[in-house]
């Protein structure tokens, strides 16, 4: 096949343009970005159409960056050469606004015989049609786009060229083949053979024939539990056969009990007169005035009980305490009594001090005086002894000696009046019971006690009235409840001495009699109301009842055999407990039989079931045998496929990989694996060790030669984006060489470059500049 017009109405940046293509070389130059491989997606659209939106890294798909960037559309026509024939193949479409955002849709393709102006085809894809391939395979073999054979040995890459040769797709390899083979197997057991559509469809059949015997054991257990209840409902119809000649029974027996209830009420009309007789005499014999005690009572008996035992209490604790501070004073009565006499005399601690002090003085003056004159005069009688017995101062002698003479008189004299003086003040130290002269500070504080005795003399006169006050409120607030006490045992006729202990006495007898009498007559008042209650009851009852009708009625039946009330409901709960329970059992019963129903299954249903899942059993181990021997056999003729296509591949990639290398590797080397090596002067490397030239090259061989081997029907023409990117000057020139002679045997080529360089050293080759 070969392109002859490109016809863009609307495809990315281009809008109304038109490219000629000629039958050999076409060399599109152009600058990056000029558009050159937005023609090539243009011819891959327009035989092909738009793959995803978006590819699996994530990028823009095709139709994502070729709409037109003003209408969102792409439209135009490709004229090919075909099968002897030219066509013109006619493609639209466009996005357009939907319910969620946009869809794009495609009017029906259109492939027109250029010759005649008739739809030869219409709505089938043009590259299937003409060239016998799918987009994946033209992708693979004949389009070249921006070349890059950096995993050229991997084994990917391998496996590609082995699909494209077993089924015309690089994407799905042999390798993927047994592992779909292998997953399919795996889908249905598992190495182990624990796991897998068989293992579960063996499960299945082992559950189902556990499910068979609880089928065929229900059905059993169904059977004797329908016979228990058959004997649950006779049962139920027994008791209730019972029931109803109880009624029958009672219905008789009834017309006796109701001439007892007739014959109870009479009887409690005598009761409730001889009760309110006794009532009537309780409340009025009892007590003097007809008194009736009540609780109100009882309790103004308890609260006098605890009053005049709390008041008896309270005048004898006070009265204690009266005598004990009357008989143990609380201060010194003999220093209370001194103070009392310096108060009588009319002294204090000052004169007294002062006296003392006045005292004490004079006597240590008189004594220094004496001691000084006796001392004076003892000197003067020396000295005029002495002056008399010399005759030469007789005259000084006599006066001094008169003179020593009255000082000793004095001083005697003086000397003599201390003994008053200290008597005076032993006189006045015995005036406040002191016998001795205790010194100045320990007077003081005799003083000092004494006056603090009388102070506490007073305070013990003051504390004596004030305990004397109590003493006579308690005796007043005893003579108060006693007072209340006499009153209230009046009310029972109670009277006792006025003394306490004997009054206590007198209530607590009160206290009983009260309490005994309220029992009384409470329990006659309750006799009587219960009377009266089940008199009224039985009246109540029996008025809609003639007496007379039901005694002609009660004779008509034997009372020997009539039953009593108490009979009758008991034997109505003994048979109504038996109907319960024969009913509760044939209830449980029929729900364990609803429950068994429930649960069952056909045991010819579930052996069927079984047989279906045993020979799917059977027939998915057939299909995992198959999948197995079908990998085995697939393995097998991959690598005869490997093994046979090989030499065929290596010689055809060798002789287009000899000139564009300059004759330098002459021979390209495809092992079974397909991984490629370059032999070189006998030399054998791997291509992964070479340049990324001379790896371009390698690539760009096997894939022309794949390109010739796989289409020998209808050749496509060659597009090659980019493809002498990497290759130097002399590779460059012997790559169009060769695409020079491939155009030369009748195929046609389309080169998209941005350089000058393929347009210099090509010859016979058309030209388009963008």
């Amino acid at each position: 096949m070969k392109l002859i017009r490109a016809e863009i109405i609307e495809f990315a940046a281009f809008k109304n343009r038109t490219f000629e293509f000629s039958e050999g070389l076409n060399i599109i130059e152009g600058y990056n970005e000029s558009g050159k491989s937005t023609l090539l997606a243009f011819i891959r659209f327009m035989l092909y159409g738009f793959g995803g939106r978006s590819t699996q890294s994530g990028e823009p798909g095709e139709r994502d960056k070729y709409l037109s960037w003003s209408g969102r559309r792409a439209a135009g026509t490709l004229t090919v050469q075909a099968r002897g024939k030219v066509w013109r193949i006619e493609r639209e479409g466009s996005m357009s606004p939907s319910s969620r955002g946009e869809s794009y849709s495609e009017k029906p393709i259109q492939i027109i015989d250029a010759e005649t102006g008739t739809v030869a085809h219409k709505g089938v894809c043009p590259g299937e049609l003409f060239l016998g391939m799918n987009a994946a395979v033209f992708s693979a073999t004949c389009s070249v786009a921006q070349l890059s054979a950096h995993n050229i040995n991997s084994g990917e890459f391998g496996n590609c060229i082995e699909n494209m040769l077993q089924s015309a797709d690089e994407s799905i390899n042999v390798a993927k083949v047994c592992r779909r083979l292998e997953d399919a197997r795996k889908e249905l057991i598992y190495k182990n053979g624990r796991g897998g559509r068989i293992y579960e469809l063996q499960c299945e059949a082992e559950k189902l024939s556990a499910q068979l015997t609880r089928a065929e054991s229900n059905a059993r257990s169904i059977m004797e539990l329908e016979a228990e209840a058959a004997r649950c409902r006779e049962a139920t119809e027994r008791a209730v056969a019972k029931q109803n000649e109880l009624s029958e029974l009672w219905e008789k027996s009834e017309a006796w009990l109701i001439l007892g209830r007739f014959e109870r009420s009479r009887e409690l009309d005598g009761e409730i007169e001889q009760l309110q007789k006794q009532l009537t005499s309780l409340t009025r014999d009892s007590f003097p005035d007809a008194f009736c005690p009540d609780a109100a009572y009882v309790t103004r008996l308890n609260t006098l009980t605890s009053e005049l035992n709390q008041a008896s209490a309270a005048a004898t604790q006070a009265e204690l305490r009266q005598r004990q501070h009357e008989s143990i004073p609380t201060y010194d009565v003999s220093k209370a009594a001194i103070a009392e006499r310096m108060t009588e005399a009319g002294q204090n601690k000052k004169s007294l001090m002062a006296q003392y002090l006045k005292l004490k003085k004079s006597i240590t003056t008189a004594q220094m005086l004496g001691i000084m004159a006796l001392l004076c005069g003892f000197v003067a009688l020396v000295g005029g002894g002495l002056a008399t017995a010399l005759v030469s101062l007789l005259g000084l002698g006599i006066p001094l000696a008169a003179v020593g003479a009255a000082g000793v008189v004095t001083g005697a004299v003086m000397l003599g009046s201390i003994r008053k003086k200290r008597q005076a003040v032993l006189d006045l130290l015995q005036s406040i019971s002191l016998d001795s002269d205790p010194g100045e500070a320990e007077l003081a504080r005799h003083i000092d006690d004494c006056l603090a005795a009388a102070v506490g003399k007073q305070n013990h006169a003051s504390a004596l009235d004030a305990l004397r006050g109590v003493t006579e409120n308690s005796r007043v607030m005893l003579s108060r409840v006693m007072q209340a006490a006499t009153q209230a045992l009046s009310k029972v006729g109670i009277e006792s001495e006025q003394a306490p202990d004997k009054l206590t006495a007198a209530l607590a007898v009160a206290n009983l009699k009260s309490t005994e009498f309220i029992t009384a007559q409470a329990e006659l008042s309750r006799r009587l109301d219960t009377a009266i209650s089940e008199r009224d009851r039985l009246r109540e009852s029996l008025a809609s009842y003639d007496e007379g009708f039901i005694r002609a009625r009660a004779a008509r039946l034997d009372k020997e055999n009539a039953i009593s009330a108490a009979e009758h409901n008991e034997l109505r709960e003994r048979y109504t407990a038996e109907v319960r329970e024969s009913y509760d059992r044939q209830t449980a019963v029929e729900r364990q039989i609803a429950y068994f129903e429930g649960q069952e299954i056909s045991p010819s249903r579930v052996s069927s079931q079984l047989e279906l899942c045993q020979a799917e059993q059977k027939r998915l181990t057939k299909r995992a045998e198959a999948l197995i021997l079908a990998r085995e056999v697939i393995e097998e003729a991959s690598g005869k496929l490997r093994r046979g296509f090989t030499p065929t591949l290596r010689r055809e990639a060798s002789k287009i990989l000899s000139p564009l290398t300059a004759e330098r590797y002459s021979e390209l080397g495809i092992s079974d694996d397909f991984s490629l090596s370059l032999v070189a002067d006998g030399t054998t490397r791997s291509v992964s060790y070479m340049s990324g030239g001379t790896r371009d090259a390698s690539y760009l061989a096997l894939r022309l030669a794949l390109t010739k081997l796989l289409c020998r029907e209808e050749v496509p023409p060659v597009l090659l984006d980019e493809a002498l990117t990497q290759l130097d000057e002399i590779r460059a020139a012997g790559l169009l060489t060769l695409l020079g002679a491939w155009c030369d045997e009748g195929n046609q080529c389309l080169l998209f470059t941005c350089h000058t360089r393929e347009a210099r050293l090509a010859k016979n080759f058309k030209y388009i500049k963008f």
